[in-house]
C-alpha cells in the first residue's frame, strides 16, 4: 500500500496507517 506511492506523496497519516497495520498483524500472529 505504502510503497505504491511516490516518497513525496506518503503522508504522515499513510505513515501512521501503514504503522497500526503492521501492529495488527503481529497481534494476530500471537
Amino acid at each position: 500500500m505504502l510503497y505504491t506511492k511516490k516518497i513525496e506523496e506518503i503522508t504522515y497519516q499513510d505513515i501512521l496507517d501503514f504503522c497500526s497495520e503492521q501492529i495488527r498483524e503481529n497481534i494476530s500472529l500471537d
